[in-house]
């Protein structure tokens, strides 16, 4: 429950308060037992097995979602990336990871733990920096069902805009994060 008022304490930080109204969160899709692939590159595709995706937080901006799940990797020959588990020899890690992604129009982001903190991944779906990619993927899973990475004209459908904040942003504490937003 801290991880989860840290990273809204952060998504609120980068908004202000007079940014949350009036933004519709879009629907949550049902994730409990799938794998989604976060994302392939030169031979290696990375996986999720979601062991439970829930709504810890809603604002009127969007909702937080926490997805805990099994990590895992596989290979593949040049140009034959998989597009579904099914068949893909995955090696899963030892234990259970936890991220986050608020799903918001406004501010889209994801995070994950980097050791003892937290990485909040701000999403521009419209302009991405190629570190960024696995995160929108990831995002857009989560958030929509949606898998890779859609053109301008669906992001606009579904109610994304151009320009929102990209970037990324290390959180260490939920007293920091509050500290940070009250200046």
């Amino acid at each position: 429950m801290i991880a989860a008022r840290l990273i809204a304490a952060a998504l609120l930080l980068t908004v202000g308060p007079a940014a949350f109204a009036a933004a519709k969160a879009p629907a949550a899709p049902r994730l409990d037992g799938r794998i989604l692939r976060v994302g392939c590159r030169q031979g290696e595709c990375q996986w999720l097995r979601v062991r439970r995706a829930d709504v810890v937080k809603r604002i009127p901006e969007g909702r937080l979602v926490r997805v805990s799940g099994r990590l895992g990797s596989s290979t593949y020959a040049d140009m034959d990336a998989p597009s579904r588990a099914d068949g893909a020899k995955i090696t899963w890690q030892p234990r259970d990871e936890t991220e986050y992604a608020f799903c918001s129009t406004r501010r889209p982001a994801i995070a994950f733990a980097d050791g003892r903190r937290f990485l909040v991944h701000f999403l521009d779906l419209f302009s991405l920096p190629g570190f960024m990619q696995p995160s929108a993927t990831l995002y857009m899973r989560i958030c929509h069902d949606r898998a890779g990475e859609p053109g301008e004209r669906a992001l606009r459908s579904l109610g994304y805009r151009a320009g929102t904040r990209s970037g990324q942003l290390e959180v260490a504490g939920v007293s920091a994060m509050e500290g940070a937003w009250r200046r």
